[in-house]
């Protein structure tokens, strides 16, 4: 078994987490290279790594995380690994970590975005997603002692495909509305840096 990286020791998440569908340390990639490629593949039913010659990064569904100081970054996979498939608790698909912050990130890549309607549906259902993981993340560190407020800078992202439309004026007044919800911000696109 491979050693935990500090940052994911110091949160305690493997005795947060304990007796769930996969241990923490069965659900973290990590990497520091200074652009890491990320996807909810369809295959494997949960977020892996990729590369540039990857189904998911050619049919644009992957996220570029850019690591412009190629620090030491985890990639929690949240969906159908650590909560397993079968239940049916609303999550999103991962987690990056670092250091100092926790991204949560819910994937749309699917999501088609056909008319405004489907677009805020889109939206509004990943929302849930981020929200509903924040609080269980919190309600499970806060009942072993430790306040993830204060440990890391918390961020929530929505990835969807580069096809999808991009309404500007909605996701701003989507970040607004979660950050005056969850109090963190909220970020949209295929591209993060952390």
């Amino acid at each position: 078994m491979l050693a935990l990286p500090f940052y994911i020791v110091e949160l305690c998440l493997q005795k947060a987490f304990k007796g769930y569908a996969s241990s923490i340390n069965s659900c973290l990639l990590s990497s520091a290279q200074c652009e890491i490629l990320i996807a909810d593949n369809q295959e494997a039913g949960y977020t892996i790594m990729i590369d540039k010659n990857s189904e998911d990064y050619l049919n644009g569904k992957g996220l570029i995380i850019k690591n412009i100081n190629e620090n030491d970054i985890s990639i929690l996979q949240i969906d159908n690994k650590l909560i397993s498939p079968r239940s049916k608790q609303k999550r999103c698909d991962c987690a990056i970590l670092n250091v100092t912050d926790m991204r949560f990130v819910e994937f749309k890549t699917n999501s088609q975005g056909n008319s405004v309607k489907a677009v805020e549906s889109t939206y509004k259902q990943a929302m849930k997603q981020l929200s509903t993981t924040l609080h269980l993340f919190i309600s499970k560190e806060r009942n072993i002692g430790i306040d993830l407020q204060k440990k890391r800078r918390l961020s929530a992202h929505i990835c969807t495909s580069v096809r999808f439309p991009r309404l500007s004026a909605s996701q701003i007044g989507y970040a607004i509305d979660f950050a005056l919800q969850e109090h963190i911000p909220l970020t949209f696109g295929t591209i993060t840096n952390i």
